[in-house]
């Protein structure tokens, strides 16, 4: 695992990020962009990466692996929240700024590794010495531009949200899409959505995309 140098130290989590990686050819997003798409490894799991830090907490007391946040994160010292386990951390070989409090250590980190989504495990290969906390600008509406969600559109959202597991949030922008978020997609809930509601209606956002390669 390489040293990580840490960008900040906020206690904060993102929810919706937009990766890319290998695609489906002529399968498009609601974005008109091609969809992530991921292979499963010989084991099952996933080789993926976040493309920002996120905060992991570490509560040495419990003797457990540390937990990676995702969704909200407890604005307290030590931070509280819950999210994906990662397996194979040391923090022997993590270099930056690591806050303690009462037994409990944490950081902001952008994490590399194999992700078993049943376990909803993190097995860390590395950690991102070049990480940074800034986001990716997300398009917005202005003036005529914007419309209203419609019932339809907001039923859809909130099925969406009350009936699919792994979704973070899910919400209707000014465009007219519902964007859902979710800890990991390898493309398959992108095209299930597309197939139920329609292509460019559903847009899938992941924590964790697919690493190049």
């Amino acid at each position: 695992m390489r040293t990580a140098k840490i960008i900040g130290v906020a206690v904060a989590s993102v929810l919706l990020l937009v990766g890319c990686a290998t695609s489906s050819p002529g399968t498009d997003g609601a974005d008109g962009q091609p969809m992530p798409t991921a292979t499963a490894n010989d084991d099952g799991t996933f080789s993926v990466s976040t493309i920002v830090p996120y905060t992991v907490v570490d509560d040495l007391a419990a003797g457990e692996d540390p937990q990676m946040c995702i969704g909200m994160v407890a604005d307290t010292a030590p931070p509280k929240c819950s999210g994906i386990t990662l397996t194979g951390w040391d923090w022997d070989e993590v270099d930056g700024d690591v806050q303690e409090q009462d037994d409990v250590r944490w950081g902001l980190f952008t994490v590399e590794g194999d992700y078993a989504p049943d376990e909803e495990t993190l097995a860390v290969t590395s950690v991102d010495t070049e990480a940074t906390d800034e986001l990716p600008i997300d398009p917005t509406c202005k003036g005529d531009e914007c419309v209203q969600p419609t019932d339809e559109l907001t039923d859809i959202s909130s099925d969406i949200m009350s009936s699919t597991p792994g979704v973070l949030s899910s919400t209707v922008d000014g465009f007219g899409t519902v964007n859902v978020s979710v800890t990991f997609d390898d493309g398959s809930l992108q095209n299930s959505f597309d197939e139920e509601y329609g292509a460019g209606i559903v847009k899938v956002t992941s924590v964790l995309v697919p690493t190049a390669g």
